[in-house]
Order: C-alpha cells, then sequence, then structure tokens
C-alpha cells in the first residue's frame, strides 16, 4: 500500500484567476480553468465568495434565507432539520434549520416556496447512515447512527415531528425525495 498522503496534491482547493472572464468573474476553481475549451461558459451576475468559518457559514445561510422573497431551493446529500444554524446559549438552542424553513414559508410578507430536494436510499441504508434523521419516524435503534448516539431522543422527535409536519402540508415546503440505490 503506498503512501497515504501521496495524492494531497489532488485535493487542494485553490481559487484561481480566470483572466478571459466576465468583470464580474474574478476566481475559480481549478477544474474551471484548466481545461482546453470552456465547459462552462461565464454567467453575468454570478457571485463567488469563498466562507471559511462553519460558524459563519451558517449564519450566512440562515441570513440568506431570511432575505429570500421568491424560492428557496436546496439540493443535499442529507438533511438535518433540527441542525442548529445560529447558534444560541446552548447546543440545542438557536435558529434550527427546519423553524427558520416553517418561518419563510409561512411568513406573512413575501413567503417564499421551498423545494427541497434530498437523496436518500431505502430504510435498511438509512438505519447505517441516517442522513435525514427523522425522516422515517422513530430513531432506528441498534447500529449505524442510531447506535452511536450521534442524535439525542429529544432532536429525532424534532426531526420527525418537521418531516411530518411537512408531509401533512401543515408546512408549505415541497419535499422530493430522491430515492437510488447502489448496485
Amino acid at each position: 500500500m503506498g503512501d497515504m498522503n501521496g495524492n494531497q496534491g489532488l485535493y487542494q482547493q485553490k481559487l484561481t484567476y480566470r483572466s478571459n472572464g466576465t468583470p464580474c468573474q474574478c476566481l475559480a476553481q481549478p477544474w474551471f480553468i484548466k481545461v482546453p475549451h470552456p465547459v462552462y461558459d461565464p454567467r453575468h451576475g454570478n457571485l463567488l465568495e469563498p466562507i471559511i468559518c462553519g460558524e459563519n457559514v451558517f449564519h450566512r445561510i440562515s441570513d440568506d434565507l431570511t432575505a429570500a422573497e421568491h424560492t428557496v431551493d436546496i439540493i443535499t446529500w442529507g438533511f438535518d432539520p433540527g441542525m442548529v444554524l445560529v447558534r444560541g446559549g446552548t447546543a440545542e438552542s438557536g435558529t434550527r434549520y427546519g423553524d427558520l424553513l416553517k418561518q419563510i414559508t409561512t411568513r406573512k410578507k413575501n413567503p417564499v416556496m421551498v423545494r427541497l430536494l434530498v437523496w436518500h436510499d431505502d430504510a435498511a441504508a438509512q438505519f447505517l447512515m441516517n442522513s435525514a434523521p427523522g425522516f422515517y419516524g422513530r430513531l432506528f435503534p441498534g447500529i449505524g447512527a442510531g447506535l452511536g448516539g450521534f442524535y439525542g431522543d429529544a432532536h429525532h422527535a424534532y426531526n420527525a415531528a418537521w418531516y411530518e409536519e411537512i408531509a401533512s402540508g401543515e408546512i408549505p415546503v415541497r419535499l422530493l425525495a430522491e430515492l437510488t440505490h447502489s448496485n
């Protein structure tokens, strides 16, 4: 077996200036630049803003969701509606992702349509990975994320209730769960 760090250079992320881009585009990932011909043409008005600190990133996500005026599309491998985006005094306090989505879809001025596309596999895979905690209701006892105590009972109960509100239409979020299977 080779040196584990032998390929580390392949995974370094660098922002690079693209000299033939439009004035509003001056940063790009290396894969965008190191091709013999443009793969994706630059689009006017796009903004790439690297945000490094996790707390700042989640606070920015919260701010952007709150400022949305029409639609919000979230496409993700896993979604935890109980995750705290903006911290409070304890781990479970603060602004939760699910509460914020509920707030922006039900507010009186400019309610937005939220579409949430979450990849998930069958219930057996969810038992091991738990990438959408609460989606299938009660916490899976046994192995995987359920066994490790990754989510507490209160956190998981919040998630299960949130997904139940989505399914019943109480929270106007369109949930599109893409069922995929590995071969």
